[in-house]
């Protein structure tokens, strides 16, 4: 612009109250331009929008993952109540650091699962 007119100040302001936007806004798109043609370093529209779509990524597989760990955790506790119940194993009863006495884990008659509500019986 500043080349066409021969002029150097004051273009921008001109220019903006033309289109009727604001300076900064023209002035930050002008500043894009130059980053995109590779007159100016930093990152370019198509590079932050690739960068964007993989911080998308990222945070969906941070959340499977999660799940797939919430869902192993469950299952591993679920097949040692399991495997506690069908041994007879019996669990101490704890309070403040203290044992108060043992209690029977689940009977294998009274397990439920706890993805259905549906007893499961005897094994």
């Amino acid at each position: 612009i500043a080349e066409q007119g021969g002029q150097r100040f004051g273009v921008l302001p001109r220019v903006a109250r033309e289109l009727g936007i604001v300076t900064e806004s023209l002035r930050s798109w002008l500043k894009q331009a130059e980053i995109d043609s590779g007159v100016q370093p930093g990152t370019s529209t198509a590079d932050a929008q690739r960068i964007a779509e993989l911080e998308r990524e990222v945070r969906e597989l941070h959340r499977a993952n999660d799940i797939l760990k919430a869902a192993s955790a469950g299952s591993s506790d679920q097949r040692n109540i399991c495997s506690r119940a069908v041994a007879g194993v019996r669990k101490p009863r704890v309070l403040r650091g203290r044992v108060l006495s043992f209690s029977a884990t689940v009977s294998r008659s009274a397990w439920v699962s706890p993805f259905i509500d549906v007893p499961l019986g005897k094994y």
